[in-house]
């Protein structure tokens, strides 16, 4: 039953595999919810929220809160609701929320599922599309493949440097909230910075990899790099790989070939060192 007195609350992760209920004060303060999401709607490097009630009986419809840096090191969570349009057609069956960028004009546009028991036809509503006008603001978006890790790099921990330093952390996800997935894609608005610098990613297998200088505005496919210099398969690089090379080139074994020539012969091993010193 949902009760429009009890507000969701809303938890701060620790980090530490602990949580702390920051609902007061952060904004958040409305009414319980059926579906939410969040996705970077106004390209300012923040995750900003979108709440469905899952039902018109309450007073107040869905809500759409842009997250801003309150300036002491805090946010806040600024209630657009109205001013944004989503509000116009009054409360919702809103259950199911998703955020992606249908037409590529390089925002993120919502699209809403109105969901609710099949027999309360007094409510039947059809679902809503929202269509993001854009402010301009720079972005740039990654679509993993895996090839280690599972095929759509689920779990990756991807980091955006700025060219101011700043740093803007995503975690892929293949689900975000009741009755919605989102498009495999990591997006990254920059606000008032001008480029990325580099994309730092962990893939769930553990092998890190990074993106020097992603092209702004489009979307770049990253496929997992393998660790070549891992020889001996142990998932690091370490002082043992060598030993396992030098094996791979006296018994001609397909790992030998660290430049992907496709032959193993000694200029492999002046590769197999670049290999080493970068690392996986």
């Amino acid at each position: 039953q949902l009760n429009p007195e009890v507000p969701s609350p809303l938890f701060l992760n620790n980090g530490d595999g602990t949580f702390t209920d920051v609902t007061v004060g952060s904004g958040m303060t409305g009414q319980t919810d059926m579906g939410h999401n969040t996705g970077d709607i106004d390209l300012d490097g923040f995750p900003d929220i979108f709440i469905g009630t899952g039902t018109p009986d309450f007073a107040s419809p869905d809500i759409l809160l842009l997250i801003t840096p309150n300036g002491s090191g805090g946010l806040n969570a600024n209630d657009v609701s109205g001013a944004s349009g989503i509000t116009a057609a009054g409360g919702t069956r809103c259950h199911g929320i998703v955020f992606g960028d249908y037409d590529r004009d390089g925002d993120i546009d919502i699209y809403v599922n109105n969901g609710g028991p099949a027999q309360d036809r007094n409510t039947e509503q059809d679902n809503s599309f929202f269509q993001n006008q854009g402010n301009g603001n720079p972005w740039a978006a990654i679509k993993l493949v895996g090839t280690t890790s599972n095929r759509d790099g689920v779990g990756a921990r991807c980091v955006a440097i700025t060219n101011t330093g700043r740093e803007i952390h995503r975690m892929h996800r293949s689900a975000h909230g009741f009755c919605n997935t989102n498009p495999a894609e990591v997006w990254f608005g920059i606000g008032s910075d001008t480029s990325i610098d580099r994309i730092e990613i962990t893939w769930p297998s553990g092998i890190t990899q990074t993106v020097n200088q992603p092209t702004m505005g489009t979307i770049s496919t990253i496929v997992e790099a393998s660790c070549l210099a891992d020889i001996n398969g142990d998932g690091s690089v370490t002082p043992t790989d060598f030993t396992a090379w030098i094996n791979a080139f006296n018994n001609n074994l397909p790992t030998c070939d660290q430049n992907n020539d496709g032959v193993c012969t000694p200029t492999d091993f002046t590769a197999w060192i670049a290999n080493f010193n970068a690392g996986c």
